[in-house]
């Protein structure tokens, strides 16, 4: 009996200090202003606080959310030697320019598919923010994410979201009872618990990312003090830079080589339900064309299937978005020296799409 009452005593003491931290992380960081920093999006949690965090921030300036793939993440920035990169995204020159909270959503090789998550947890909000923007490029239209588990890049958004899974595109081990249970405990988590929401954005914030990550990173630095890599060349370094640039132009152009967007496609069928969804909801977005690097565009892709499918994309968009979405084309203001690659800005690149995209949503924000 002794026994008994000692590990009630234990756990109780347990879980009235885990609901004293829960409490207090509660008061001090959910909507501290480092969850809207742009951060990989690792899991449900890192979301759900992102969104409060915006929803939480005392003042009457107008919201804005931007989502999609790694132009609108922004980090190919810091690959190219920017330590400033959080300040160029494009939510970042949004927030400057209309004087707004701004969160980033982008996540590298984000689809159409994750996309549709990300519109379905926003107008399901009490709290929508004052304005969407996410991007469209034609690689997603490509067969290599038309069928299976690349049909999304993330599941666990679409889970997040309550969206089904796409044909064929779940693990066979996901539609056991327990893997169904685990879910649903770990949804209830998520949902309930602040310190369980909180942990990757901590982690993120304390260590600069999850514990893999940095015992990764500490693996490398161990053996590259154990084993110091050959020193390069600068001849040696331009060489190599060389072939990764030309490896990404391969992969690019191979993908446009097989996009569509006349023909039945689980990216272009998530497109039209995000765009009629946010028509119905009257969600104010603004979708815009990820330009390519017009210097490297005529390699990619022959000029004429390159107007055909954005002309395709640009009379989806208008007629599945309705009034409340607007479309901004490829811009030509953005020249080849804007560009860091086949597709990512610079920094003046994104100060120069922010403007655009801003002056696009500024009428609405004045009338309102």
């Amino acid at each position: 009996m002794d026994v008994t009452k000692r590990l009630a005593a234990t756990l109780g003491a347990v879980l009235l200090v885990l609901g004293l931290l829960d409490g207090l992380l509660w008061l001090t960081v959910e909507g501290a202003p480092f969850l809207l920093e742009p951060h990989e999006l690792r899991e449900p949690g890192m979301v759900l606080a992102k969104l409060q965090a915006l929803e939480r921030q005392a003042d009457d300036r107008p919201t804005v959310v931007t989502t999609g793939s790694s132009v609108v993440f922004g980090r190919a920035m810091e690959r190219h030697g920017d330590d400033a990169w959080q300040d160029h995204t494009l939510a970042a020159e949004l927030s400057k320019q209309l004087d707004a909270k701004a969160l980033n959503l982008g996540m590298d090789g984000m689809l159409p598919t994750d996309i549709e998550a990300v519109v379905e947890l926003l107008v399901r909000r009490a709290r929508r923010p004052d304005l969407l923007v996410f991007d469209v490029n034609l690689r997603a239209f490509s067969a290599d994410f038309a069928d299976g588990a690349a049909q999304v890049s993330r599941p666990w958004l679409r889970e997040l979201a309550g969206l089904a899974p796409l044909g064929n595109s779940s693990d066979p081990v996901d539609l056991h009872p327990a893997a169904t249970l685990e879910r649903s405990l770990h949804r209830f988590l998520v949902d309930h618990w602040s310190l369980y929401q909180l942990r990757s954005s901590l982690q993120e914030r304390l260590f600069g990312g999850g514990p893999g990550t940095r015992l990764a990173a500490g693996w490398r630095q161990l053996n590259d003090r154990l084993r110091p890599p050959p020193k390069l060349t600068d001849k040696e370094v331009e060489e190599q830079t060389f072939e990764d640039e030309l490896s990404l132009i391969m992969k690019t152009k191979g993908r446009l080589a097989t996009a569509a967007l006349d023909v039945e496609h689980p990216q272009r069928d998530a497109l039209v339900r995000s765009l009629e969804r946010l028509a119905a909801a009257g969600q104010r977005t603004v979708v815009f064309y990820a330009t390519e690097n017009p210097y490297l565009a005529p390699q990619l892709l022959s000029e004429r299937q390159t107007r055909d499918m954005r002309d395709q994309l640009k009379a989806l968009v208008d007629r599945h978005g309705g009034e409340a979405v607007t479309y901004v084309p490829p811009l030509p203001q953005l020249g080849a020296s804007r560009f860091l690659d086949p597709s990512h800005l610079d920094a003046e690149g994104h100060r120069v799409l922010a403007e655009v995209v801003a002056a696009a949503f500024r009428p609405t924000l004045e009338e309102g």
